[in-house]
């Protein structure tokens, strides 16, 4: 977290991580879709809907 260490340092105003960090002050700019990925003859490689959708 070199990026969250210049900031607390003061090297840097501001910056870009993909995790969140629990001492500084965050504003999401954008959710991830997540995907699946597998081989195409998987079981579920057919399917339209996630059996996780709900989860």
């Amino acid at each position: 977290m070199q990026i969250s260490n210049w900031i607390k340092e003061g090297s840097v105003d501001f910056g870009f991580v993909n995790s969140n960090v629990s001492d500084l002050a965050t504003i999401p700019l954008q959710e991830d879709e997540m995907v699946a990925v597998m081989p195409v003859n998987h079981p579920l490689a057919s399917s339209t809907v996630s059996p996780w959708r709900n989860c």
